[in-house]
């Protein structure tokens, strides 16, 4: 009876469909079907090709601070547009896959395959065509159908509530007592908020949303007020997504009011949503030598980051970090000259640039230059410009044996410049003395060169001889 009562409790979330292509309207759909709201911080999904192991998929801080309610829905999807909770810019699913949801614990609660697998193989469906997805029926068999995101048997279960009216009476004539169950569709205008949940300080964002009307079209037009938390809000009269950046780490709760008109003072729907902004972690730890000029980047913080479109820039070189590209919490990841371009040279000064232009870290470390945040259009016309480095930095640097300094090849710039300046006084000395000489010459031979008029004035009679 315990272990029964485990896997009851597992059961409670299960995934309830997924759709692999095409690409852009990929989506996993969880269900709870238990009568309890679920927490699902620190729960994942890990998925696997046909022929390899598993790996993280959405990871734990996907899932940090989200929970799915009684007989509500969770869905994870490449686009935002269709009102997911959780919005992947990597979703991969291809074909012979397979993904197992596990708990806090790490507890598989459920489990899915498809194509030709090695979980499952001829028990799978089979690979669905796009446009198509894989759901459950009511005995909870997989089957090929048309998706349905936030939907069961075909019907929405979202934004509805349950009205009992109960009939009763006296059981004269043995009259029962009847229940009528029935649900009543709630028309009303929805908007939600579409934004990461954990961002970086100083590192910008995408944040959209999106708002339903009653009869569940998407709305593009009308008054969009946003309130970020930190100070700053801002109006639109149009559904656009941006990019927002916040300066300092902390908890921000933003806040989205929405009306059909610039002139009503209510709103017609609202929404919020707190965003944990954490400090930077990335740096540029080490480099490599002459031989292997590699270029080590370190996460030091707590949560995974991407640093996909980020620019990796060298003195002569530089490379565009792929799309996708993540570093784990605490994880370092070594980038080699093959993947890089990058030789020997590039090791002088190194700077990691992220996708606003904002000089992230540098390696020698030196304080960074800071480029202010406008809005997505100013981004481009950033010009990023190498860090200064001053005296006590210089030092450490100097004085750091993991630094690589190519002045020290030949000879140091120091002993250099002290060469020049004991042969600069050598060459004055001699030049002084030989300008002495000079002028002591002419004045010799200019006094050899003084008439004597005294003695052109004696002659022979003044002259006696005396002795």
């Amino acid at each position: 009876m315990f272990f029964s009562f485990v896997n009851i409790t597992y059961a409670s979330v299960i995934i309830n469909e997924v759709q692999i292509s095409p690409t852009e309207a990929r989506f996993i759909e969880l269900y709870n079907n238990s009568s309890n709201s679920v927490d699902l911080t620190n729960w994942y999904i890990q998925r696997k090709t046909a022929t390899g192991a598993f790996s993280s998929f959405v990871t734990k801080t996907n899932f940090e601070g989200k929970s799915i309610d009684a007989g509500g829905y969770f869905l994870i999807s490449k686009n935002g547009s269709i009102g997911a909770d959780i919005v992947m810019e990597t979703f991969t699913l291809t074909e012979s896959n397979t993904i197992q949801l596990k708990d806090g614990s790490g507890n598989v609660v459920d489990k899915i395959g498809w194509g030709e697998t090695n979980d499952c193989q001829s028990s799978c469906p089979p690979n669905p065509t796009s446009g198509q997805s894989i759901s459950k029926d009511p005995n909870g068999e997989f089957i090929i159908s048309n998706p349905t995101p936030r939907e069961i048997n075909g019907v929405i279960t979202n934004n509805k509530i349950e009205e009992n009216s109960t009939s009763s009476s006296t059981s004269n004539n043995n009259e029962e007592v009847s229940i009528i169950s029935k649900t009543i569709e709630v028309a009303k205008i929805i908007t939600k908020i579409v934004a990461p949940k954990i961002v970086t300080a100083g590192v910008p964002f995408n944040i959209d949303h999106n708002t339903t009307g009653i009869n569940k079209e998407k709305i593009i037009l009308g008054k969009f007020i946003w309130n970020f938390g930190d100070g700053m809000s801002k109006s639109s009269a149009t559904s656009n997504a941006f990019n927002y950046v916040y300066d300092y780490p902390g908890e921000y709760v933003v806040t989205l009011f929405y009306s059909d008109s610039n002139f009503d003072m209510k709103s017609d729907a609202t929404d919020r949503l707190t965003i944990k902004v954490i400090p930077s972690g990335i740096n540029i730890s080490s480099v490599g030598t002459y031989a292997d000029p590699f270029v080590e980047l370190e996460n030091k913080s707590n949560y995974e980051m991407s640093i996909s479109g980020w620019i990796l820039k060298g003195s002569v070189h530089a490379f565009m970090i792929p799309e996708g590209t993540v570093i784990l919490s605490n994880k370092k990841l070594k980038l080699s000259p093959k993947i890089t371009g990058f030789d020997f040279n590039d090791l002088t000064f190194i700077s990691i640039i992220d996708t606003s232009g904002q000089v992230f870290a540098t390696y020698p470390n030196s304080a960074p230059k800071i480029i202010k945040h406008v809005s997505n259009e100013t981004f481009q016309e950033n010009i990023v410009k190498s860090a200064i480095i001053d005296n006590s930095q210089e030092e450490n640097i100097n004085n750091d044996s993991q630094v690589i300094n190519l002045n020290d090849l030949s000879a140091s710039t120091d002993g250099i410049e002290n060469e020049l300046n004991n042969k600069t006084l050598i060459y004055l000395g001699l030049a002084g003395i030989i300008v002495i000489g000079i002028i002591s010459i002419i004045l010799i031979k200019r006094k050899n060169e003084i008439h004597d008029y005294v003695e052109g004035g004696v002659t022979a009679s003044d002259m006696t001889i005396i002795e």
